[in-house]
């Protein structure tokens, strides 16, 4: 079977909120969001489709493409509190993808995450926010 782009961000999105849980409040790509304070910890999750290459080359329907993506998580902690609750958010959510194969419900296909990057960026002038960052690249099959 083949998975679109738009399947395998359904695919990561239900990933995420089954495992993310109430952890915090947070947004989906696409899907309407009062931001909260910045006394309050959220998330935001979005998926961003990269490269692929042709695999096979044949008729129409045929042709197999590998494509790479990843999801983003920007984690938004307070600044005064730290390093500690951003960084153990990061943790959880690379935890959640990272060397992880999702399943994509409309297909047999699998996300075959590979590794994660957390990075910790401290946002505005004055630093009242800051965000934590977590990349999880991951692959797969689209045929046209």
């Amino acid at each position: 079977m083949t998975t679109t782009i738009n399947e395998a961000r359904e695919a990561i999105y239900q990933a995420f909120v089954t495992g993310w849980g109430a952890r915090t409040a947070y947004q989906l790509e696409g899907v309407p969001f009062d931001e909260p304070g910045i006394d309050i910890e959220w998330v935001r999750v979005v998926v961003r489709n990269f490269t692929g290459t042709t695999e096979t080359m044949g008729d129409v329907d045929q042709k197999k493409h590998r494509r790479n993506a990843a999801v983003i998580i920007s984690i938004f902690t307070p600044a005064d509190q730290g390093m500690k609750s951003g960084a153990e958010h990061a943790q959880f959510a690379l935890g959640l993808f990272e060397s992880k194969n999702i399943a994509v419900p409309s297909s047999a296909e699998t996300l075959d995450c590979i590794a994660g990057d957390v990075r910790e960026i401290p946002l505005g002038d004055d630093e009242k926010s800051r965000m934590t960052e977590v990349e999880v690249p991951f692959a797969f099959t689209q045929t046209k």
